[in-house]
């Protein structure tokens, strides 16, 4: 009788992860830092642009847990490629959110580790220029209540896109908050410069005294309170969360030359003589209505983005002509899935990304290259959505 021994099967040596929230080379130093102190870990190679994690092991039996958890400590997350379950075995559906107040990618950034705090949530994708967020969760975990809670804590305010919504009716509405966004911008642009102009000049040409101070004050309290109370009432809320952005440092260095500069208003008033007095309020004024001309610039620039994303997206066809059991069958664009034998007749166009399977054809790309010629398409070749 013989015997006969198995080896047991070995872990792999190497691990790809996923890794979400990174934007800069330091974020990618940071992340390899947190994995290599794994003990057991012999070297970790992270790529910004795939954002992946390539983690080679000094010993098979560390626990994949230990890596995620080392990541989600440094501030990112992560997740094993390849590891995800078919969404036939698990329950999984998609919700698209409109966020308000994010104004630059470190807002990005933090809705995205509100959203991915959520236990459930597998995914969470936010773009700043559409002002729009992208989730895939487990609906037997997560709610979205919970998710809605979440982004108003990191905050943001949030709410949900109705699918059923039409894309047409949704840019409108995009559109037209955008629209009014920019208006409310620029008028305080304008005020607050108009009112920043004057406080200038008189601190630079005038003599300290009472009634300059007061002039300066009446001057500044309305740059100060209103115009700049969206960085005031934002760095407040950050606070309570435990957050520094720009807008506390914008509120912090404009409150503390308003306060300094008022009590100095007060002593000359009290001590009837404006020797000595220092008055900061063009400090406090300029730096408001600087930051706010940036702010209105961003704005119209991402508006002008978005717009022409829009145009390029209504390029597409609403509908696509896709061949199904043998028979030829129009559908909505969204119904079309990945191995769909989709049929584009001359002069039209085409509805989704693909590669030609059968027929020639010339198609104009001008859209996306500028190209003014057609060119040449045989089987094999790629197209473009909504090219002609």
């Amino acid at each position: 009788m013989s015997e006969r021994t198995e080896r047991p099967m070995e872990r792999p040596t190497t691990l790809r992860l996923a890794i979400q929230g990174m934007t800069c080379a330091s974020c990618v130093r940071r992340v390899e830092r947190a994995i290599t102190a794994v003990p057991g870990v012999a070297e970790a190679s992270v790529n910004l642009a795939t954002e992946e994690a390539v983690v080679r092991l000094a010993r098979p039996d560390i626990a994949l847990d230990e890596l995620l958890a080392a990541v989600e400590r440094a501030g990112y997350h992560a997740s094993p490629l390849g590891s995800e379950p078919p969404v036939s075995e698990v329950s999984e559906a998609t919700v698209e959110f409109g966020i308000e107040g994010m104004t630059c990618a470190s807002c990005v950034r933090r809705v995205e580790r509100a959203l991915l705090a959520v236990p459930g949530v597998h995914k969470a994708v936010v773009n700043l220029a559409s002002e729009r967020a992208l989730v895939r969760f487990d609906p037997t975990r997560a709610s979205i209540d919970q998710m809605l809670r979440a982004v108003e804590e990191a905050g943001y305010r949030a709410a949900v896109v109705p699918t059923e919504i039409l894309l047409e009716e949704v840019s409108d509405e995009a559109e037209q908050r955008r629209a009014r966004e920019l208006a409310r911008l620029r008028r305080d642009v304008i005020l607050a410069w108009a009112l920043a102009v004057p406080v200038v000049t008189v601190n630079m040409l005038m003599p300290s005294s009472p009634w300059v101070g007061l002039v300066l004050l009446a001057l500044t309290v309305p740059v100060w309170g209103y115009f700049g109370r969206r960085f005031h009432l934002t760095a407040l809320r950050n606070l309570r969360h435990g957050q520094f952005t720009m807008d506390t440092l914008v509120s912090l260095g404009t409150s503390a030359a308003f306060f300094s500069s008022l009590a100095s208003t007060v002593q000359v008033l009290l001590t009837d003589h404006g020797h000595g007095a220092h008055y900061y309020y063009d400090v406090a004024t300029v730096v408001i209505a600087a930051i706010l001309l940036g702010r209105y610039l961003e704005a119209r620039a991402r508006g002008q983005t978005s717009a022409a994303v829009r145009r390029l997206l209504g390029l597409q066809p609403k509908t696509a002509r896709v061949r199904r059991g043998g028979i030829e069958v129009e559908i909505p664009v969204r119904e079309v899935r990945p191995g769909d034998l989709v049929i584009v007749r001359p002069g039209e166009r085409i509805p989704v990304d693909g590669i030609i399977v059968e027929g020639t054809s010339t198609v104009d790309e001008s859209m996306l290259t500028g190209e003014s010629l057609p060119v040449e398409k045989q089987p094999g070749d790629r197209v473009w959505g909504g090219t002609l």
